[in-house]
């Protein structure tokens, strides 16, 4: 899963929210030093992750891209992923997208006090760029994955994952849709489970 897809699972709790969607963007040693709540967002983060390696309907995504993106058809999947969620948002949400992804940019903008200064400027020139529009359009998947190519140091060729997604997006569009409301549960129970540890 990817960004959009983080901000989804996240709850109404801004503190996981936050701790979520800057989980890749921290160091180990610095999770100890955000609050119970950023934490809990942090675990969120790598439940989804994990869940979402092992899944056997990801795993058939995966393979999909294998032929051009081999070991890194996993990075691409999640990157795809995004853009099948944005195509497909009103399967999973009342509010349209783009009202949507406005108020996913306030609450983070909103709640980056307290994060390291290099985290917070990176949250804020990600949700002042609109980050979220790459993965409305194969146009914008396409810029993401020209600039992944721009990046690496080794050869790479995900771009070319447009064409695969083009080739398959029905086949790739039935297997995120029969997967993502379990990925949706499976969060929805964690988030319940430190929730109810603050009752105790």
């Amino acid at each position: 899963m990817n960004y959009l897809a983080h901000i989804y699972l996240s709850s109404d709790d801004n503190e996981v929210l936050i701790g979520n969607f800057i989980a890749d963007f921290i160091r180990n040693k610095q999770v100890s030093e955000l609050s119970e709540q950023r934490q809990n967002g942090v675990l969120l983060h790598r439940l989804i992750d994990a869940y979402t390696d092992i899944h056997p309907l990801v795993r058939k995504v995966t393979k999909i891209f294998q032929p051009t993106q081999s070991k890194y058809s996993p990075v691409v999947s999640d990157i795809v992923f995004d853009y099948l969620l944005a195509k497909n948002w009103s399967l999973f949400h009342d509010i349209p997208l783009d009202e949507y992804k406005l108020s996913a940019y306030e609450r983070l903008v909103n709640n980056v006090e307290g994060l390291p200064p290099k985290v917070s400027s990176k949250v804020i020139r990600m949700s002042t760029g609109d980050f979220i529009s790459s993965y409305q359009s194969l146009e914008g998947l396409s810029y993401v994955f020209q600039r992944m190519d721009k990046r690496t140091t080794f050869p790479s060729s995900f771009v070319s994952a447009i064409e695969v997604v083009q080739k398959n997006e029905e086949q790739l569009t039935a297997l995120f849709v029969d997967f993502f409301p379990e990925l949706i549960t499976k969060c929805e129970r964690f988030i319940e489970s430190f929730s109810d540890e603050g009752l105790d």
